[in-house]
C-alpha cells in the first residue's frame, strides 16, 4: 500500500511539473506583449510543491495504514460476501 502511494505521488508530480511549466510559459506569452521580460521558471514554488504532494501522500498512506491495522481484513472480507 506504500509503494501505491508513493507511485501516485510521484506520477502527479510528473504530470504536474511539465503541466504548470507548460501554464507558466503561455502566461508568459500572453503577458510578453506588454512587459519585455525574459522566460524563467522559479525555482522555490515547484520543490514547495513537490514537498507538498509528498507530504500530503505520507500523511493519507499513514492514515490509511492505521485504520487497516485496527481492522481484521479477514472478517472484512468475511462479512461482505455475506
Amino acid at each position: 500500500m506504500q509503494y501505491e502511494c508513493l507511485i501516485f505521488g510521484w506520477k502527479g508530480v510528473l504530470w504536474g511539473l511539465p503541466a504548470s511549466v507548460g501554464a507558466t510559459y503561455l502566461i508568459y506569452r500572453m503577458t510578453d506583449v506588454a512587459y519585455d521580460t525574459a522566460f524563467y521558471i522559479p525555482l522555490y514554488p515547484p520543490v514547495i510543491a513537490i514537498g507538498s504532494v509528498l507530504v500530503v501522500v505520507c500523511l493519507t498512506m499513514w492514515y490509511a495504514t492505521a485504520k487497516i491495522r485496527q481492522e481484521n481484513p479477514i472478517d472484512a472480507l468475511k462479512n461482505e460476501n455475506l
